[in-house]
């Protein structure tokens, strides 16, 4: 009886570890205001890592090159010019022959925006999706919340009452499997409503 006690227990978590896995979502388009121009980022890979921009002057395409605590961003221009920074512990280091007023000249935005506008994107992409539940997850607590509810006595003896010889639960142990079981019903229905 111990071993199924054992087995039911790693079947439980089991299927709570695999409901926890998800695969990876695709980046969906951010929408973004930057230097007065509104468009949109995708993102090319949930990595986040390269995509396109595309503004009201174009469509800019930029790739981040992360290594260690350094942070390279190039970003090409619709012309075909580029622009490269490197962040390094909180500051920027840019190229010489960067000219921002000329770019604002052509219409462009300076590269610096473009950049922030970008993480800026990232930033709110990434906590889009994040915290979303699994429907085997959502199955999994409404099966042991009805199972609690509606057979205390049985979930208690699968906790409790086959350590003991003749045992019986008392009424204060079947309220609180009850209540238990209300509030896994709940959980399981808040999984289920996350999981659309």
């Amino acid at each position: 009886m111990k071993r199924f006690c054992l087995c039911t227990i790693m079947l439980i978590f089991l299927c709570f570890f695999a409901s926890c896995e998800k695969e990876p979502e695709e980046p969906a388009a951010q929408w973004v205001e930057i230097a007065g121009q509104q468009g949109t980022v995708i993102f090319d890979s949930p990595a986040r890592s390269s995509g396109t921009l595309e503004l009201e002057s174009g469509l800019y395409l930029f790739s981040y090159d992360v290594r260690g605590t350094q942070v390279t961003v190039t970003i090409t221009y619709p012309d075909g010019s580029v622009y490269t920074h490197t962040e390094i512990n909180g500051g920027y280091g840019m190229p010489l022959d960067y000219d921002s007023e000329e770019r604002q000249s052509k219409g462009y935005p300076d590269g610096l925006s473009l950049a922030w506008g970008i993480e800026g994107a990232m930033k709110r992409d990434e906590g889009s999706g994040s915290g979303s539940a699994s429907p085997l997850l959502a199955i999994l607590l409404l099966g042991l919340g009805v199972w609690y509810l509606a057979a205390p006595r049985s979930a208690w003896w699968l906790g409790w009452g086959w350590r003991y010889r003749d045992a019986e639960p008392s009424e204060l142990a079947l309220g609180m499997y009850r209540f238990g079981g209300c509030v896994l019903i709940f959980a399981g229905i808040l999984c289920a409503i996350g999981a659309l």
